[in-house]
Order: C-alpha cells, then structure tokens, then sequence
C-alpha cells in the first residue's frame, strides 16, 4: 500500500473500524466462554474489487483456533459493507490482510487443572486415614480455585459488558451518521460535543451541548440529525434506574 499514490489511509481506517466493531458484536463464543484457553491468532486476506465488493478471501490462523473463531473473523472481514475504492485508486483490486488476536486466558486453564487435583487429593485423603497434610492441602486448592473461579466469571461478565457498550455505542453512531446528511459543507476543524441521556427504550431523554461550536448552522445541522434518529432498546446489562449517559463527538 505504500507505494499507491493516493490517500488509502482514511479508507483502510475506515474498513478496520467496521471489522472491529462487527467481530466485538459477534465473538466467537467458545473462547469467550473459556474452552479455547490457549488463544492464538486468524489472518483473513481479503481482496476488494472497485466497486467496494469483495470477491476472494483467505483464512489462515495459528494456535488453539477454532473453526467458530475462523468463522467469526471471516465475517466480521467479508460482511461489513464498504465504500467503492477512490476514483484515484490504480489497480482494479485492494488486497488487505486482517490479524484477529485471541490472547490467552491462563487463569481460566489454570482454574481448571486445579479442579482435577482438588478431586485426585480428595480421593487419596479418603483412602490414607489420618494423613492430615493430604487434607490441609485439599482444603487449600479448594478455596484457590474457588477464588480463580470467582475472578474468571468477573472477568467474562466485565467483558460481555464492554461488548454491549462497545455494540450500543456503534449502533447509536450509526444511527446518528446515517441522518447527519447537510445540504452544505463545513469546515473540517469544526468540532461539537453533545452529551445525551437515554432511557431501556432508546429514546433521548435529556440533550446537553457540552461544546456547541463555533458554526450555529453545524449546531443546527447535527440537532436536527439528532431529531430524526431512532435508537434500539438499551442492552439489559447497560439498563438501570437511571438513563444511560453517552457524550457523541461530531465532526463534518
């Protein structure tokens, strides 16, 4: 890519950010669960005709990598739907490569095996009468893997919660974008911060300009793509007593 003369840099932003958001709202769910500890990585190629289309693929990975965890990076690569290639592009096709990382989760394997040595000493303390270090040590894995067990399902419920966040957030800037469509052009160094309060239903129930702008008519502009938006019900795990809060960054 470095040797194409033209500004492939926003485009190929662009694309890594569709990618990222679909494969955080679509994990592939046997390693978020635990059962592929060991993690590893999946290299999608894909290659991208004029027109935005991608017509070929590759998949490759290395390590404890699932056909789930191949599937979910293929789609998150293929699926997103892209912008044809600027008019300036020279070649017919793109080919971009994607690195999916699974880092590995040792604490979840760990908990496991210490599971099959809590049950191997609890069968030899039954069989050595008295052996009373056998039992002090049971007892000892017993809370640890407990605590381990503890702190895994903190660990998978904190990720979850980033997931829903992360889906929401995309889905509420998505929204928003698909009905910001000025009839005029601003100034690209224009900047607006809006904090919006929302309820389980989706609907804004509070607006605040935490930074109006310079521009009244980009004010003006972003208020009335905000008007005609329609956002889903908030995710359960995001919901509570309270509207939920999320400041958007617009700029043209």
């Amino acid at each position: 890519l470095s040797n194409y003369d033209w500004n492939y840099k926003s485009y190929i932003e662009r694309w890594s950010q569709l990618v990222y958001y679909h494969w955080r709202n679509h994990p592939p769910q046997d390693y978020l669960s635990g059962s592929k500890t060991e993690g590893g990585e999946v290299f999608v190629q894909a290659t991208v005709e004029r027109s935005g289309i991608v017509s070929s693929y590759q998949v490759n990975s290395r390590g404890e990598i699932s056909d789930i965890m191949r599937e979910a990076a293929k789609e998150a690569t293929i699926l997103v739907p892209l912008p044809p290639l600027p008019e300036a592009f020279p070649d017919e096709e793109l080919k971009v490569e994607f690195r999916f990382d699974h880092p590995p989760m040792h604490h979840l394997a760990e908990s496991n095996t210490n599971q099959v040595k809590e049950v191997s000493l609890l069968q030899d303390n039954n069989s050595v009468e008295g052996n009373d270090s056998l039992s002090k040590m049971a007892k000892k894995l017993i809370k640890r893997h407990r605590t381990t067990s503890k702190m895994a399902k903190k660990l998978i419920k904190k990720l979850r919660l980033e997931l829903s966040r992360s889906s929401f957030h995309e889905e509420l800037r998505q929204e928003f974008s698909s009905h910001f469509r000025p009839h005029q052009r601003f100034d690209p160094s224009l900047e607006l911060k809006i904090e919006l309060s929302i309820d389980r239903f989706g609907k804004v129930v509070e607006q605040k300009l935490t930074q109006p702008g310079k521009s009244v008519k980009f004010q003006l502009a972003v208020l009335n793509g905000l008007s005609q938006a329609r956002f889903g019900d908030l995710p359960k795990s995001l919901r509570s007593e309270a509207p939920y809060s999320v400041r958007l960054r617009v700029i043209p």
